[in-house]
């Protein structure tokens, strides 16, 4: 399997691909028997993505939404019909809005055998509850200033395909959970001495007229930025 070109991660989701960009950077080829977290690109299969895109991650606690919407599908019992049941319990039962009921259809997939049919999660509630309770312990910034300072150390890329690995931040013009303490503190990681003004590890993108859900209120705005950081 292939390493992905790109990683793209929406809020919870957002922090996530951060700390996999991250933890990719520090890993050690499969064998290795290096004892510092010193990479080695030269022998790892599985390098960092091209780019990792952010959207509207804000360090600190997670989104009120993510909270509300783990504790609406932890009270659905399993395994479940249909899809178009799963929407009616969320939607009416727990209160979830109906993009987002949706959405968790997709996060379904049939019983296993020996199950009586229907559909099951795709995904582990107990992990992401723990993951949850880690968020605000995760140093947003510090990772960021971390990744590019791998960047920096690597200027002819990382891994076999010698990529540079760079973020992308989406920042919702309408969230007001980004104060200005929080974009001036990422500013001035963007200001550092250390890394290169004129190539860029990490960029900041503004989507005005977008909420929390930035795929949802500004999908072409959204394509414009993760097109260009493709390129």
């Amino acid at each position: 399997v292939g390493s992905p070109v790109g990683v793209v991660g929406h809020s919870f989701g957002g922090r996530t691909a951060l700390q996999y960009v991250h933890t990719l950077l520090h890993s050690h080829p499969a064998g290795s028997s290096a004892s510092s977290d010193v990479y080695h690109p030269e022998d790892d299969d599985v390098h960092p993505p091209q780019a990792t895109f952010i959207l509207d991650a804000v360090p600190g606690q997670a989104h009120g939404s993510v909270a509300r919407v783990v504790d609406a599908v932890s009270n659905v019992l399993m395994p479940i019909g249909s899809k178009k049941e799963l929407i009616s319990q969320l939607m009416g039962t727990h209160g979830v809005d109906e993009p987002t009921a949706l959405w968790m259809t997709t996060n379904l997939i049939k019983a296993p055998d020996g199950k009586k049919g229907g559909f099951v999660w795709t995904f582990d509630l107990d992990v992401i509850r723990q993951i949850l309770d880690d968020f605000p312990q995760q140093d947003f910034v510090e990772l960021t200033r971390d990744v590019g300072a791998r960047y920096v150390n690597h200027p002819d890329g990382i891994g076999s395909g010698r990529r540079k690995s760079r973020l992308g931040l989406v920042i919702a013009g309408k969230n007001d959970a980004w104060t200005p303490s929080i974009t001036d503190e990422l500013n001035l990681t963007l200001r550092e001495k250390s890394l290169p003004s004129h190539d860029p590890f990490l960029t900041m993108h503004t989507l005005p007229n977008a909420g929390h859900n930035v795929h949802v209120d500004d999908l072409d705005g959204l394509m414009r930025l993760l097109e260009d950081g493709l390129k």
